[in-house]
């Protein structure tokens, strides 16, 4: 494995994976990474399943490989951007720009690896001279990480949560490696992954200022922008507007808790907070997803 261990250090810039002290924990984090891949590989030729949210977006991949355009309606319509994650779109794109209906399968095959390497980025966090987390501690997240069922469910239905999660997850270590370069790109992924992750980089952001304001205006911020305000461009130009037609229906469709008599009160407030987190924690701590698929 040493071999192995070399390779991820140099290719993705974690420290210490070599490191003598840590070879009995990095041995485990490996042999989860491999556990995440073959359970998710499992999974996928056992239940064969797809997300209908992962096929509406694959839709749009389709229709832009067939010229269609872009978008989930008719041809003559205005283009549709019936899909949150760009990430979650570009992924299969690739795949049917080769062969039209290969989309899906191709973003369930990509969340394969995505998965060991989240198990590698948390194991690369948890030995962090600044981290420093017990190994039988580093070893439970690894393990949460690898075989945590939200992300099996929906990154093998073609969703994009396990690439959304190894973006995420690789940001962590950036910032607590300060790595500017490799951070600005996680950030350009993240945006890229959720649009709801801007609330993360707006932190990164406000700590970077503190930390390492010229690593942050002169890497950081340029990077990130690099990879991000390209997929801006094209959505104004293109749909009209950068947020997504999803983002829209859901604020016209959804109760709004705050018009409700008494919402905005201290005791309003501290009610619906309650409310959610604990719905939240039931849905995580669930055997299955309390929805409808």
């Amino acid at each position: 494995m040493d071999w192995l261990t070399v390779r991820l250090r140099r290719t993705l810039l974690l420290e210490g994976l070599d490191a003598p002290e840590n070879r009995a924990i990095v041995r485990v984090g490996l042999i989860l990474a491999a556990a995440a891949m073959i359970l998710r590989l499992l999974f996928w030729l056992y239940t064969g399943r797809c997300w209908e949210d992962a096929l509406i977006t694959c839709l749009h991949s389709e229709n832009f490989a067939l010229g269609l355009g872009l978008t989930h309606v008719r041809p003559g319509e205005p283009p549709l951007q019936g899909f949150s994650s760009p990430l979650g779109l570009l992924v299969p794109l690739m795949a049917d720009l080769v062969r039209v209906g290969s989309g899906l399968g191709f973003i369930k095959l990509v969340s394969v690896p995505a998965a060991a390497l989240t198990v590698v980025y948390i194991l690369a966090i948890g030995i962090h001279p600044a981290v420093r987390l017990a190994p039988p501690l580093i070893g439970l997240v690894m393990g949460f990480v690898a075989f945590e069922h939200h992300q099996i469910l929906f990154g093998m239905s073609g969703m994009e949560t396990q690439l959304a999660v190894l973006v995420l997850v690789m940001s962590f270590y950036y910032v607590i490696a300060w790595k500017p370069a490799a951070l600005g790109v996680s950030l350009g992924l993240c945006m890229l992954a959720r649009p709801d992750f801007a609330f993360w980089a707006v932190i990164v952001g406000v700590y970077g200022l503190f930390h390492d304001r010229k690593g942050l205006i002169k890497t950081v911020i340029p990077v990130s922008l690099a990879l991000y305000l390209p997929w801006i461009a094209f959505t104004i130009l293109y749909y009209g507007s950068p947020i997504p037609h999803t983002i829209i229906a859901k604020g016209l469709g959804y109760v709004k808790w705050h018009e409700a008599p008494g919402a905005l009160t201290p005791a309003g407030i501290l009610g619906h907070t309650w409310k959610i987190l604990s719905e939240q924690i039931l849905v995580m701590l669930g055997p299955t997803f309390c929805g409808h698929g």
